[in-house]
């Protein structure tokens, strides 16, 4: 379907709105990938692509003669082993209107594309600093100004998202989610993966190179990441019970939450875990495992994975609470 080529280069004569949804299509196989790829520690593979974010753009949410939805066109992103394809109809059936339910205000069509551009740009460069290095069993960083840098990157690009996807207050969420439930997974879903990303980040080491992990900081990203999985449980529960990947994500959170705590060494600053470096975060830490062990037991049923997972947790845990 070459949805990883511009529409402007290869669908020159599609129409805007057609060109549109090849960039959102796109968009979708790649971050999917990219950050399915951090989790699992597996190469990227949607790698290879001409298409600029920015060409996502608010104005391509309307066609050129200002028609906010194309259902009549042939698409050019067809499956060419359909069945429509391989033994195609003799009679032309006209595609079906668009029913209501399918459709979106042009105000959200707006907001859908900002989340997507954020999400876009952020997985670019989750791609490169941290797929491919994982899928390797390489270090993050090969340098303390590398991993300082790396950091500022993540951060400054944190601050250009919209401030509706990295509100962390619980009470606005709720309002969302029971107004613009769609605005509320976005915003869950972006901050899930960004504080996710950074936990890793921080908490990178390369002793050859002299980097250590900054455990504060690394707690701190670690908490802000499993909490947006604690309140997609508290607004979402029945969606939360069965998405794996978040799930995982918080499993992977909580897991290294403990061993951070459990670690014998410094942090960054030279202070031991129990030292002032860490003051007031640790408890809080703790409490973020034992939240996640008592949510696993609601969900997973007896699967033999979930029963590892909490069996793992649960260790871990243990060697914490002295």
């Amino acid at each position: 379907m070459r949805l990883h080529r511009d529409p402007d280069i290869v669908v020159p004569e599609a129409s805007v709105i057609e060109k549109q949804q090849r960039r959102k299509l796109w968009q979708a196989v790649f971050f999917h990938d990219t950050f399915l790829t951090v989790l699992l520690k597996l190469p990227p593979t949607a790698t290879h692509s001409d298409v600029p974010v920015e060409s996502l753009a608010d104005d391509n949410e309307l066609s050129n003669d200002g028609i906010d939805f194309d259902s009549g066109a042939h698409s050019r992103v067809e499956n060419l082993m359909s069945i429509s394809v391989i033994a195609p109809p003799e009679d032309y059936i006209p595609l079906p209107p668009p029913m209501s339910h399918h459709m979106v205000d042009l105000a959200t069509a707006k907001s859908d594309c900002a989340y997507i551009r954020s999400m876009w740009h952020l997985g670019n460069l989750v791609q490169e600093n941290l797929s491919s290095p994982c899928s390797l069993s390489l270090p993050l960083t090969h340098s303390v100004r590398h991993k300082e840098s790396l950091i500022a990157a993540f951060k400054r690009l944190y601050k250009s998202f919209p401030s509706h996807l990295t509100n962390l207050d619980h009470s606005w969420l709720q309002q969302q989610a029971n107004n613009n439930p769609r605005a509320a997974r976005q915003n869950l879903f972006l901050t899930s993966n960004y504080h996710h990303c950074l936990m890793l980040l921080q908490a990178s080491e390369n002793a050859s190179a002299g980097v250590v992990a900054n455990i504060r900081a690394a707690l701190e990203a670690a908490h802000e990441a499993i909490w947006a999985f604690f309140k997609l449980w508290a607004l979402f529960e029945t969606e939360a019970a069965v998405w794996w990947v978040f799930q995982h994500r918080a499993f992977e959170e909580s897991l290294l939450i403990a061993h951070l705590l459990s670690k014998e060494v410094g942090s960054s600053e030279g202070e031991g875990v129990n030292g002032k470096a860490l003051e007031g975060i640790c408890e809080k830490a703790k409490e973020d495992v034992g939240r996640m062990l008592g949510i696993m037991e609601r969900y997973g049923g007896d699967l033999e994975m979930h029963r590892t997972r909490k069996e793992v947790l649960r260790e871990a845990f243990e060697g914490i609470l002295g």
